[in-house]
């Protein structure tokens, strides 16, 4: 695997850092631990200081010759000036992992909407901000720099499938998808190939994300899916990030959007209908 990073690994002095957002567990500490063995000092991102904590041990003790910075942020909470703050001007940062986010799948007609509001300020407001703050670096160290640099939009498989019961996350990491597409077509019509932009879709994994604590068919470990998505990196602008996920991303999903997707939408609107009485009634008796 080092490698295959060689164009993005970082100087023998250690001077390159990548930062990772939802560090704590999951693809993001996976993504933390994999760029420290490859010689990349880490900022770790999150919310629970313990857990980033027991990471950074663990970046450590893979490679003692790396720095690591612990940086509690909950990026829900945080103000545009806390992003900016990740980019020190003196320290010079290669690799951004846009990693934080949380999923809620309800009817949206029945979903607390401070869970939509924390969603949404979770999977899209960082994403954002990291890459205006990121861009912005890249310039700014732009001479410094013998090797590319490369920006991580760790989106979801959820952007290529009308699933309704997955319509507002979806939403979420749709607009991840079309965020990096547009930072890298702007890159590369105003600054050549200084940055590499990839979007990673993958499908379940084993993360408490989405309740897969056990591997099935269908699920890969952390491990794989940020391996991958490293991986391919100097190759791939779009990858499921697992060799497995980005086969069925490429060959599968076109199949599953078109026979599965309208057959949940049936059964989506059909429990709708049984419960509209739920949905629709507390609404009206509230204006009487």
């Amino acid at each position: 695997m080092k490698d295959k990073l060689a164009p993005f690994k970082g100087e023998a002095d250690g001077s390159d850092w990548a930062v990772v957002t939802g560090a704590s567990e999951g693809i993001g500490r996976s993504y933390a631990l994999q760029l420290a063995r490859c010689g990349y000092n880490v900022k770790l991102v999150a919310r629970s200081v313990d857990k980033l904590e027991s990471v950074a041990n663990d970046a450590r003790a893979l490679n003692n010759a790396i720095r690591v910075e612990v940086v509690p942020l909950d990026v829900s909470r945080a103000a545009p000036s806390d992003f900016a703050a990740l980019f020190n001007e003196k320290d010079r940062t290669s690799v951004v992992i846009n990693n934080a986010g949380i999923m809620k799948n309800q009817r949206l007609l029945q979903t607390d909407p401070a869970l939509l509001e924390q969603m949404i300020k979770t999977n899209v407001h960082p994403y954002v901000y990291m890459t205006k703050h990121a861009i912005q670096h890249f310039l700014l160290h732009e001479k410094a720099h013998n090797h590319l640099n490369a920006l991580v939009y760790v989106s979801s498989s959820a952007a290529f499938a009308d699933m309704q019961l997955f319509g507002p996350y979806a939403g979420t990491k749709t607009h991840n998808l079309v965020l990096g597409n547009m930072v890298r077509d702007a890159c590369l019509k105003s600054i050549g190939d200084l940055v590499t932009v990839q979007t990673v879709h993958p499908l379940s994994v084993t993360t408490n994300l989405n309740g897969y604590i056990d591997e099935t068919p269908d699920a890969v470990p952390p491990d794989a899916c940020a391996s991958g998505s490293l991986c391919d990196l100097a190759s791939h602008q779009k990858t499921g990030g697992a060799v497995r996920h980005t086969f069925l991303l490429n060959m599968m999903m076109p199949l599953f959007r078109s026979l599965l997707a309208p057959l949940n939408l049936k059964a989506g609107l059909e429990h709708v209908e049984k419960d509209r009485r739920i949905i629709v009634e507390p609404y009206i008796d509230q204006r009487r």
